[in-house]
Order: C-alpha cells, then structure tokens, then sequence
C-alpha cells in the first residue's frame, strides 16, 4: 500500500497524546515509589513488607491499565470517497429505527484505542458533537464521555484523527431512516476504518422547482 493510501497522526497529535499518557502515569510511578520507600524508610519494621509489596503491585497494575487506556494507531488505510465510517474503536451496541431515524450505539470499553477520527470531511463541530448536514436531514455523532479532548476542529478529511477519548465511553449516531447500514448489531467497529453507510448511493430528495413566468401581476408563479 502506498503511502498516500494511509493516514499518519501528524506528529503535534502525538504530542498532545503522549504528554496526556505521561501526566497520567505520575499516578502509578508515585504508588510504585511509596511501595518501594515504605521498605527503605522503616527497615527495622519487617511488617511492612507485605503491604509495601502490595502497594508497588498495585501500582504497576494501575500503570499497566493507564499505558492500555492510550493506545493508538499511528497509521490507518485511506478510506474510500463517499462513506461515513465509525469515530471510534468498539462494539456495535445496539440499532434502533423509527419512523424517520436510525440510532446506533458504538460502545467504547478502556481496552479499545482512545482514538476519535472524523467520520465524514464534510463533518463540523458543534455543541461538542459532530454533525454532517445534508439535503435529507443531519446526521449527528453523540460522543458519552468525561474525558474528551479534541485535537482538530475544523479542515479535515474523513479518517483524519481528531480527538481522543481514552477510557470508557460511547458515541451514538443519529441518520435518517432511508440510509442502508453496512454494520450490523454486536459487530466490533475500528475508527476510520469501519464503514457506516456508504452516503454517495443515498437517494437524493425530491426538489422543488421555481418557473419565473409573466403574470398580470408581474409576481412570480412557484410550480
């Protein structure tokens, strides 16, 4: 695959992720270093040699589940043109229609990458949820978390990594009924790559047109 076939994290984003990464792993390596300092500090105290063992697993568990939580993918295939693909890595939780909409729940647990990619490029930001407004209705990413941070607000392409969420988390979408999916329930998805629905195969809304005609009353005449 070439390289213009695949989407790289520009590298102001790494940054940004991995000075997040290392602000957060000071939690574990202060609980290490009380685990291994209990044992320096009172050496005459032999007692606290299974709680200060206790305490250093401890953190190097917490440290283990931090450095899980930021995991990323630093390059990703270059999707197709025309598709809205998932922002997110997780499971389909569920797909619920009505008479008019289609509500999908993507499901983020603290294992899956904290990425969040742009589903479409002509998505914008607003009210801290994405939205993609077309002549059919607008369709909308919910992201359900504490902890989000975007990278890039505007000027992107689909694909393109613009926030990160690390943690638990969702995201729900909201699309008008007529689109035909390409996932289904339970289905793991993977961020920029999974597609939702494929957009340029939409049917497009019947128009009004405007006929400028002569009329006594020289007004205009909407047929």
């Amino acid at each position: 695959m070439a390289i213009d076939d695949k989407i790289l994290i520009p590298i102001r984003h790494l940054r940004a992720i991995k000075k997040k990464q290392y602000l957060m792993l000071l939690i574990p390596f202060g609980v290490i270093a009380l685990g291994i300092g209990m044992q320096y500090w009172f050496p005459s105290a032999g007692f606290l040699n299974i709680p200060a063992l206790a305490v250093t697993l401890i953190g190097i568990v917490i440290y283990m589940w931090f450095y899980a939580t930021y995991r990323y993918n630093n390059k990703i295939p270059k999707p197709e043109e025309g598709v809205i693909v998932s922002p997110l890595e997780g499971k389909i939780k569920y797909i619920r229609t009505n008479q008019d909409l289609q509500l999908i729940n993507i499901n983020k647990t603290y294992l899956d990458v904290l990425e969040i990619r742009c589903p479409h490029q002509d998505c914008i930001l607003e009210d801290e949820m994405l939205k993609l407004h077309r002549e059919d209705g607008t369709i909308t990413f919910r992201f359900n978390s504490d902890n989000i941070k975007w990278l890039q607000t505007s000027h992107w392409e689909t694909g393109d990594l613009i926030g990160i969420m690390p943690g638990k988390g969702s995201c729900t979408i909201n699309l008008p009924k007529s689109y035909e999916l390409a996932i289904t329930e339970g289905q793991n998805t993977a961020p920029g790559q999974t597609v939702i629905t494929a957009i340029s195969h939409q049917a497009r809304p019947e128009r009004s047109i405007t006929i400028e005609e002569d009329h006594p009353d020289n007004e205009d005449i909407l047929t």
